[in-house]
């Protein structure tokens, strides 16, 4: 949507467990180089999976039981199917799809996943940095899989 808003920072991410057992550390200044197992923490302040994958459960008797549904969803998502269970038009054009795949009344096969990696890199005097951003589109709509950064300082020529 051309009103969503941009992504101006993200802290960088691991795949490490974190304190409470849980996968996914972030990495911060405050932390230094001391990272001990009481200074890993997560949060929601990261591109990571961790962080942008997250749990949606519904129920009703318009929806699957038992179904786990491994297509990309969001919170975009629940309004227009909402509004297809309820056979309802919206009143202007919305952002998100249907999820049709967990609809009992459906019989479409399960839509098709895409995915992309966006890359931007850039030259800085002090070094090089390099954005990564890997995408899944379904019928149209983007989901942030992950996102990450890279800073490359530039070698010093020795004398």
């Amino acid at each position: 949507s051309q009103d969503a808003p941009d992504v101006v920072f993200s802290l960088s991410w691991t795949t490490a467990t974190m304190v409470y057992g849980a996968p996914g550390t972030i990495l911060s200044e405050a932390q230094g180089l001391n990272i001990t197992p009481t200074t890993q923490r997560g949060t929601h302040a990261s591109l990571s999976p961790f962080d942008m994958h997250n749990t949606l459960i519904a129920a009703g008797p318009d929806l699957r039981s038992g179904f786990v549904d491994s297509i990309p969803s969001g919170n975009v998502d629940v309004a227009p199917t909402i509004l297809k269970i309820l056979e309802a038009k919206p009143p202007a054009t919305i952002d998100g799809r249907v999820l049709s795949e967990a609809l009992n009344s459906s019989n479409a096969k399960s839509p098709t996943v895409v995915k992309k990696q966006l890359r931007a890199h850039t030259t800085l005097p002090t070094g090089e940095w390099t954005q990564t951003l890997d995408v899944s589109e379904v019928n149209g709509v983007r989901y942030l899989d992950q996102g990450t950064g890279k800073f490359t300082p530039k070698v010093q020529a020795s004398r």
